[in-house]
Parts: structure tokens; sequence; C-alpha cells
């Protein structure tokens, strides 16, 4: 066969080939939930990945790494990883550090206060126990009494810093859970996070919560969306194509309710998976460029 006839058959078969789909929608999963070995709703999100959603899962085992490897916490990892999806290590940071869970894994060095090395050293220990693909830092944002932009942005620079120094491949979800400053989304050498949850909050207030201007100049995967206590005969996908209209590239609801909305998948999780493999598979997603 000769080079140009090559040419023409590879751009026709490469026509008629399945084209890979822009800017999917993807599942961000609080999987705060133990992985039992005899079966349990990481065995769902396994079985979810393989079936072609993008799924990333966000391990909590003890408001953090907790102090030693859990075998069944490892074989739900690598469950999830043989079906393609990703794990998160979950770490607090206590709103610049200065609201420590005391109940949490993650224990600041000395007095009341988490510094940046804190949680680094906090994160090192997933790095430790598990194969994990990056880190969840919650509670990123000033208290409520607020404080300037420069400090947040420095603080949580100083947290990306530290762990991408633990491992370079980590990709840095950070958790405002409301509409936060450009600045935290990592830029250059500056910025806490790769991916951005500019809401975390009650399904009924989503609709009225418009995202930052800022975020239609950046690819949707920057940003993500959790959606809790959803009402019943909720509709997920009207919720797919607002989300996807918003710019947002993660996504997860559910009806759980507060204090631990996510204790376990939401009641319609097999609808869920339907509704977002016919979202991703339409022509003409919402976001899409």
């Amino acid at each position: 066969m000769g080079p140009r006839i090559a040419s023409l058959m590879g751009l026709l078969f490469g026509a008629l080939a399945p084209m890979p789909v822009a800017n999917a929608m993807e599942l961000l999963v609080p999987a705060y939930f133990y992985p039992a070995a005899g079966g349990s709703d990481w065995d769902r999100l396994a079985a979810a990945a393989k079936s072609g959603i993008a799924v990333t899962a966000i391990m909590n085992p003890a408001s953090g790494p907790g102090g030693a490897a859990i075998a069944d916490y490892a074989r739900a990892i690598g469950a999830l990883h043989a079906g393609g999806g990703r794990v998160l290590g979950y770490v607090p940071s206590g709103y610049i550090g200065r609201a420590v869970n005391p109940t949490s894994s993650c224990r600041p060095a000395n007095g009341h206060a988490y510094t940046p090395a804190d949680i680094v050293a906090c994160a090192a220990r997933y790095q430790s126990f598990y194969a994990i693909d990056g880190i969840f830092v919650d509670e990123m944002g000033p208290p409520k009494s607020g404080a300037p932009v420069a400090e947040l942005v420095a603080y949580y620079t100083q947290v990306y810093d530290g762990l991408k120094a633990v491992n370079r491949s980590w990709t840095i979800f950070g958790n405002p859970g409301t509409t936060a400053p450009e600045g935290l989304l990592r830029q250059g050498r500056a910025g806490g996070a790769n991916v951005l949850v500019t809401f975390e909050n009650r399904a009924v207030l989503y609709a009225a919560t418009a995202p930052a201007a800022y975020a239609r100049q950046y690819p949707q995967h920057r940003f993500a969306s959790i959606l809790i206590e959803t009402a019943p005969h909720f509709d997920f996908g009207n919720t797919l194509q607002l989300a996807g209209k918003r710019n947002f590239g993660y996504l997860y609801v559910t009806d759980r309710a507060r204090p631990n909305p996510y204790d376990r998948l939401p009641t319609d999780w097999d609808g869920q998976l339907a509704a977002m493999r016919h979202f991703n598979g339409a022509p003409n997603v919402p976001g899409r460029r």
C-alpha cells in the first residue's frame, strides 16, 4: 500500500472510529463509607467505573488517613483503579488552620491550629498507606470572620506546594464549598488546587446559586458541584444540563441528609448512572466546545 493510499485509508477509518467525548461530566463521590470485603458501595463505584463512567472517589477512613493502612481500603482502591477510576485522600484544613476537628486523625504538631506543614504531613500518610491519585483538601477558605484574599491564597499555595513535593503526580482538589476567590485555582506558582468544589450545599439552592464569572475562562474539569438532600423525584437529568451549562466538569448528587450525607451512595444511584451515560453520549452536551 502506497503512502498516499495509506493516508486516505487512515482518514476514512479515522472518520468512522468513535470520537472521544469532549468535556464529559465526571462523578466526584465523597465515599465516606467503609469498603467491607463482603460487598459495599465501594464495589458499586468500581462497577460504575468499569462500565465506562468516569469516577473519582474520595476516601476518608478517619477524617483523614488514620494511623495505619487498612487492607479493605487497599482492596477497594485496587478494584476502582482496575475499572479505570481514581481515588483521592481526604484531609481537613480547618479554614486556614483555625478550626481543628477534635475527632480527626489529622492533628497539629503544636498548638491548636493547622500549619500548612501539618496538612501536608497528614496527607503524606496516604502516600505511605495507599496508592492514591490525589488529595481532597476540605475546609478550604477563610473562617466566618473572614480573612484577606492574599492570606488565604498564600496559605493554600504552601499546602499545594507541600503536597506536590510528596507526590508530583497527585491532582489536588480543594473544597471551599462555595464561590471562592479565583486565586485559589492553581495558576503558575500560586493557588491551592487544580480543581475547586465551588458548590456543596442543599440541592434546592443549586439553581439560584450562580458560579463566579471567572469560571467560564477555564476548562470545566477545574470545577465541581456537590448537591445533598435532594427531594423525592429529583430531576438528575436537568441538573446535569445545568451543571454543564455552568461549566462544571464534576458532579455528585445525593438524597442523603446531614450530619453525614456521604455515609452511602444515593438511593437512585443506578438511575443517575443511566442519566449520565445518556448525557455524556448526547451530541450537544451543554458547555462543550
